[in-house]
């Protein structure tokens, strides 16, 4: 007999807009992020408008949140700033 785990799922939520975008991973997620913004093969694209969009609300003080951070480490640094959602489950 085969047992399947289900599929982890990362969820980011912009509140304000209700934005809504999913994933099996950070990655996936960012994915689908940059699929509506330009498309699938631009999540360092959107990782780097999300990064300059944090750095513009802190007034130019926080440097930390970068595009080059590990998928996860990106979105839970935004998540931890209130920029957005993440959801794990």
């Amino acid at each position: 007999m085969c047992y399947h785990r289900p599929m982890a799922k990362v969820t980011i939520t912009f509140p304000a807009t209700g934005s809504v975008f999913s994933g099996a991973s950070a990655g996936d997620a960012l994915r689908q992020l940059s699929k509506s913004q330009w498309d699938e093969e631009s999540k360092a694209n959107i990782k780097r408008a999300l990064a300059w969009r944090y750095f513009v609300m802190t007034g130019g003080d926080d440097l930390s949140v970068h595009e080059f951070l590990e998928d996860d480490e990106f979105i839970d640094a935004l998540h931890n700033a209130g920029f957005f959602k993440v959801e794990r489950n």
